[in-house]
């Protein structure tokens, strides 16, 4: 009787184990995340001219089971960039891997602008100074499914400048 009862036992945690398996599993998924998923839908290849006049190509891929964005810049002359946007509760975070050699991060801000995400500087890695010049927040409007600007902000010495750049949608 004993092993009997040592049998069920072990059935019953095992039961209980796989219970839990599924369970940690279908409640897994994040819940909907309304920033994240409008980014999403610039998936894609996106051309624009660079404020010099080139041609600027911008590849938008979903990765990771569609839980992150890659964003890879080819501006011709310079070195390509990369910036990585995944969710973050019902926020947005973004890493831009540039050229410069250093990676500042950003957070989601409210925008007045409906159609626009807007994203402020919240730390950056491998920057010698807050004066050194970097990439200090993004702005992307989204006109419609084959149109975007973004403004890059650029900062050095305390002093602004904005880069606009207008995609149209090539695939």
């Amino acid at each position: 009787m004993t092993r009997t009862y040592f049998l069920v036992w072990v059935l019953a945690v095992l039961a209980l184990g796989i219970y839990a398996v599924d369970n940690v599993v279908a409640g897994s998924e994040a819940p909907p995340n309304a920033a994240f998923e409008r980014l999403k839908g610039l998936a894609g290849t996106w051309e624009s001219k660079t404020p010099e006049g080139k041609l600027a190509t911008e590849t938008v891929q979903l990765m990771s089971a569609d839980s992150a964005i890659m964003v890879t810049a080819d501006a011709g002359d310079r070195e390509n960039m990369v910036t990585m946007f995944t969710p973050d509760g019902d926020g947005v975070i973004a890493t831009h891997y540039c050229s410069t050699k250093s990676q500042p991060r950003y957070v989601l801000v409210p925008s007045k602008d409906t159609n626009a995400l807007a994203f402020q500087l919240k730390d950056a890695t491998n920057l010698a100074s807050p004066e050194t010049g970097h990439m200090h927040g993004l702005v992307i409007r989204i006109k419609d499914a084959g149109h975007h600007t973004e403004e890059w902000t650029w900062r050095e010495n305390g002093k602004e400048t904005v880069h606009s750049m207008e995609f149209t949608r090539k695939q």
